[in-house]
């Protein structure tokens, strides 16, 4: 379980884009193959009445599959961050441009080339508040957008991490170093990677993920810190180039920009010292236990809600395995955490979740989820209540799936999965979906992502 939590860390927003490479010209009405079923289980609505998953597990949600998406849409500008060419992994460079989706008009604003370490597959946008400005991510932190003068910046060479978070004002970038010192710092700096100020972590934090709040003025911080290196025991992997930090506690911190204290808003550590108490599970019979794990436990990126009152987190378990090459069971949650007090909500119990984000007046929560490919987008209200099921979704499980509500909150985009890409290459598509007057989802754009 040691490096195991390090290994997802460090890989956990690649593992939607790595599988998908490829990608066909775009098309204002392609057909979409591959028809999707129905998940074989629903979430369950912690706070929400019995009736509420009930009714959401026996939904019908339109296949996005099925349709022939045609004409404008709505909802607004939309930002699409899109591979060019047919195969992803041999493709030059990526394009990012505006779809107006009420008139079906596209504007370029400019390309990012790909270099040969690039990892593939456009994975995230985000708008900076004023819409002056976006940032791009495939895989790693990719650059910035310039809507103003219509330009594309690569990220210099010395942004090298994965987990940068750029400021609401799009001025600033902060990300997690851990080169020197026994903790992990976390580092301010400007859109060039020029360093401003630096803000120390606990004892023993690593693996951090950083979130600005909506007022710039302090960072959500999910990290790991050391329970007691002498309970790592014996059938712990060590990842490739990387420290043993021991058994390890999730740990949610808010962070004041400003160099206030820090203040540890929660943690699972009582449930990881009752985890590291287990023994291994003993392997089936002709089977021999090699390199077994413990429960690891995960927290997901924190997401500040619009009033910046609230955040709202994932938590992922997976069971204890006898072999490391056996990949056990996980189930999450979705909470609502107090910034101020510390109080948790439970939204969604023993469900995989990915993409859950607010709607923009913050009374909503979209996320995706399933089970075995078979996966919906759900809404619901942020008391838990009235669950519903918007269509079909994603396909295979990430944390950093597509979900994003439009500025007025009656559209939905979302991925879907196209496992019939070109030369049987599997790929994420942008899908979008009005959530009034029983609407269908429509294309937006094939190998790729996009942000409102």
């Amino acid at each position: 379980m040691k490096l195991d939590r390090w290994r997802h860390l460090a890989s956990v927003a690649l593992v939607s884009v790595l599988a998908a490479c490829t990608t066909s010209p775009p098309s204002a009405a392609p057909e979409a193959s591959g028809q999707a079923g129905a998940p074989t289980s629903a979430p369950v609505a912690s706070a929400a009445p019995a009736s509420a998953s009930a009714s959401a597990a026996s939904a019908a949600p339109t296949s996005a599959a099925s349709l022939t998406p045609v004409g404008p849409l709505g909802g607004g500008p939309l930002l699409v961050y899109q591979v060019d060419g047919l195969l992803g992994d041999n493709a030059k460079t990526e394009s990012v441009f505006t779809l107006d989706l009420g008139t079906g008009e596209q504007t370029k604003i400019g390309s990012v080339r790909r270099i040969a370490d690039d990892f593939c597959c456009p994975e995230a946008v985000r708008w900076s508040t004023d819409r002056s400005r976006a940032f791009l991510w495939a895989g790693k932190y990719r650059g910035s957008v310039d809507l103003v003068a219509r330009s594309v910046t690569r990220a210099p060479n010395r942004i090298t991490l994965f987990n940068h978070d750029p400021s609401h004002k799009g001025d600033r970038l902060a990300w997690a170093d851990g080169v020197t010192g026994t903790a992990e710092t976390i580092v301010i700096g400007d859109l060039k990677g020029h360093e401003l100020d630096r803000l120390a972590l606990p004892a023993g934090a690593w693996g951090s993920t950083v979130a600005w709040s909506p007022d710039d003025k302090n960072l959500a911080v999910t990290t790991l810190r050391p329970i007691a290196v002498a309970m790592a025991g014996p059938g712990g992997d060590i990842f490739c180039c990387s420290i043993d930090h021991g058994v390890g506690a999730n740990h949610l911190l808010i962070v004041p920009v400003d160099g206030s204290p820090i203040r540890d808003l929660l943690d699972d550590a009582t449930a990881v010292v009752q985890d590291e108490a287990q023994p291994f599970p003993t392997p089936p019979p002709g089977e021999k236990s090699v390199s077994p794990r413990k429960t690891a436990r995960y927290f997901g990126a924190p997401m500040w809600s619009p009033d910046g009152r609230t955040i709202l987190l994932t938590r992922s378990v997976c069971e204890a395995t006898w072999s490391y090459h056996h990949h056990p069971a996980c189930h999450g949650s979705l909470s609502l955490v107090d910034t101020d007090s510390g109080a948790q909500t439970t939204l969604m119990d023993g469900i995989g979740v990915s993409g859950a984000d607010w709607s923009p007046d913050g009374r909503k929560v979209a996320f995706i989820s399933g089970s075995e490919g078979k996966d919906r987008l759900f809404v619901v209200d942020r008391d838990g209540h009235n669950l519903r099921a918007v269509t079909y979704a994603m396909g295979p499980i990430s944390d950093r799936a597509l979900v994003d509500w439009s500025p007025d909150g009656t559209w939905l985009a979302f991925w879907q999965w196209n496992a019939e890409g070109p030369e049987g290459r599997d790929r994420f598509d942008v899908w979008a979906i009005p959530l009034i007057n029983g609407g269908v989802p429509r294309l937006v754009a094939e190998h790729a992502t996009a942000a409102w």
